[in-house]
């Protein structure tokens, strides 16, 4: 059985006719024109310029006695009575505060940052609270340096850890140009035991 042959009959076909393909391109589509991306040129902070004459100590005022005679009023706007004339050095006015920016965070510290800095002594009497701090932005990485505003309930060391915490953990966004090296910002952090 080894050396068998084996024939098999393989039955003839008729050849199908060809198949004629065609391909054709689909019309263009009309693509709209891609918008202009406009930029805005960066914001500028005004910053003023100081006075460069100085403040007089005294002003010279002219004295004014006050009229005996009635004044003409059309009945619906009372007389403005004189006053008498001041003399002093002038005040000079306060200086602008702060302007504060509204910032983006791109790094803010999360729950296990702030269960990490909670000030032991709030730990220890189980104590929440919250801690205001107003920050500098120091230079274009975001990092900022922090001040205490405000603390409550005071006495824990809510404002310190929240400094320390801030510093460390926090970034601002300075990538978009509005929030440049210089800006302050307020940040109020809620401390809990949760």
């Amino acid at each position: 059985m080894i050396n068998q042959r084996f024939s098999v009959h393989v039955p003839e076909f008729a050849p199908s006719p060809p198949t004629t393909v065609t391909i054709e391109r689909l019309p263009e589509k009309e693509v709209p024109p891609k918008p202009v991306k406009t930029t805005l040129p960066p914001q500028t902070t005004l910053n003023p310029r100081p006075v460069d004459a100085p403040i007089p100590d005294e002003v010279e005022t002219t004295p004014m006695t006050p009229s005996d005679t009635p004044a003409d009023t059309d009945g619906k706007t009372p007389p403005i009575p004189a006053s008498e004339p001041t003399t002093g050095p002038a005040t000079e006015p306060a200086p602008p505060g702060p302007v504060y920016v509204n910032a983006k965070w791109t790094r803010f510290p999360d729950s296990d940052a702030l269960m990490s800095y909670y000030p032991s002594a709030a730990e220890d009497a189980e104590a929440v609270g919250t801690a205001t701090v107003e920050c500098t932005v120091v230079d274009t990485r975001g990092r900022v340096t922090c001040a205490i505003v405000s603390e409550s309930p005071k006495g824990y060391g809510f404002g310190k850890a929240t400094v320390t915490m801030v510093q460390k953990e926090g970034r601002v966004d300075t990538r978009q140009g509005d929030v440049r090296v210089g800006s302050k910002l307020r940040t109020t952090v809620r401390w809990t035991l949760e």
